[in-house]
């Protein structure tokens, strides 16, 4: 029905890959002659509709189409409290989408029978009333998904991939490879990484922006260059600003720039992320099996309490509570963070029955580690794994109402 379609559709552009970029400021120049940054140019392009076959790991495999990326800048790189000047924005967002008076009845003040009326408006299966009736809240959910950060319980708003972008004059022809190494480096992450619970060792995409004003063969020898220090797949030319004036909309971009844009995400969609997904999904479920199933951690299974557990304890500001002053935060490598990990690239792959499994699994070892934001985050994600793969079973409702 509506509402089913709604919710998938809702749960696809949530819970996506996110990917890193970072540009020099000479790759950035060439960008903002368009008025827009490269993360920018990148992003109306995000979704590919393309039907894709995946493998995770069971045979046989599956497809799945209108797979979509989130680009982020290191701007985007944050933890997951909404300030306080993000929170006047969501409000404003709400009151300046409400519904006139007479089509309202979001703010009606409840009685018994009023109450009612509510409960039945709000069980229709009629889309497009609510959104007359309450249009303020599809505004405000995708402007809250948007502004969500990164946190330490989860995986998804953690960037996966990363995008290196240089100019050609970044590049010497004596050293191709230190103007990507400035920009990101496992071995020197940002702070960030430095926290112990994201992986630091993304895949890495190194990419020469091209607006035609620098020399053909100096160009392609640079580009030759970098391809044999950082491998034939991971490294591209993208040309833009084809146009020699601007056009009506003050862009230089031409239509073949917006195609090559185009191809671009699909190539890092289709060809770099979800074959970065696939094969980590497979390696991060192996690792939890021989874990869990090893002989000499039986015992430790048995017992309640999970062996190479890894976690450390942070002072929290979000709270006035002296008893959840502190949490527990899994290092990236202990089991408890392998298998919400596992768990989650899953999810993005839409895997649901994998992803559901490492929920129902990994829940229990933060329920005995009296971890309860992770505790409470895996019954949310079993729940919406499971409405995913089959809404009717009452299990959905019973693991979101816990996690509440």
């Amino acid at each position: 029905d509506d509402i089913a379609k709604e919710v998938h559709a809702l749960v696809h552009a949530a819970f996506v890959p996110r990917v890193l970029v970072v540009t020099t400021p000479e790759a950035e120049a060439i960008c903002l002659k368009n008025n827009k940054r490269f993360v920018d140019l990148l992003r109306p392009y995000s979704l590919v509709r393309k039907r894709t076959p995946i493998r995770t790991v069971n045979d046989p495999g599956y497809f799945i189409s209108d797979f979509q990326l989130k680009f982020m800048s290191t701007a985007d790189l944050h933890t997951g409290i909404i300030s306080q000047e993000k929170q006047d924005f969501l409000s404003n967002l709400v009151s300046d989408n409400l519904a006139p008076p007479n089509e309202r009845y979001g703010n009606i003040r409840c009685t018994p029978d009023k109450e009612d009326f509510l409960r039945d408006k709000l069980a229709m299966k009629d889309c497009n009333n609510l959104r007359e009736t309450t249009p303020w809240y599809y505004f405000y959910r995708s402007a809250f998904i948007q502004l969500m950060g990164i946190s330490e319980h989860e995986f998804f708003n953690h960037p996966v991939a990363c995008i290196l972008v240089v100019a050609p004059e970044n590049l010497s022809l004596d050293d191709c490879t230190s103007a990507f190494d400035k920009l990101y480096s496992p071995s020197k992450p940002l702070p960030i990484f430095q926290e112990g619970y994201m992986e630091s060792s993304l895949f890495t995409l190194h990419t020469i922006l091209d607006d035609g004003s620098y020399d053909r063969k100096s160009l392609e020898h640079k580009f030759h260059k970098v391809k044999s220090v950082f491998g034939t797949n991971t490294c591209s030319v993208l040309k833009v600003n084809s146009n020699t004036q601007k056009s009506e909309d003050g862009s230089y971009l031409s239509p073949e720039d917006h195609n090559r844009l185009e191809d671009f995400v699909s190539f890092v969609t289709l060809k770099c992320v979800i074959p970065h997904l696939e094969k980590s999904v497979r390696i991060l479920n192996d690792q939890v099996v021989a874990t869990r199933k090893g002989l000499k951690n039986q015992v430790k299974f048995w017992l309640g309490k999970p062996a190479g557990v890894g976690y450390f304890t942070k002072q929290r500001t979000d709270t006035n509570d002296p008893e959840a002053s502190e949490m527990k935060i899994y290092t990236l490598n202990s089991i408890g963070s392998q298998m919400r990990r596992l768990a989650d690239y899953a999810f993005m792959l839409r895997d649901y029955e994998l992803a559901l499994g490492n929920y129902r699994t990994c829940q229990q070892d933060f329920r005995s580690d009296k971890a309860w934001k992770y505790y409470a985050g895996a019954l949310e994600l079993a729940g919406l794994s499971g409405i995913m793969l089959d809404p009717s079973k009452k299990d959905n409702e019973s693991d979101l109402d816990k996690a509440a």
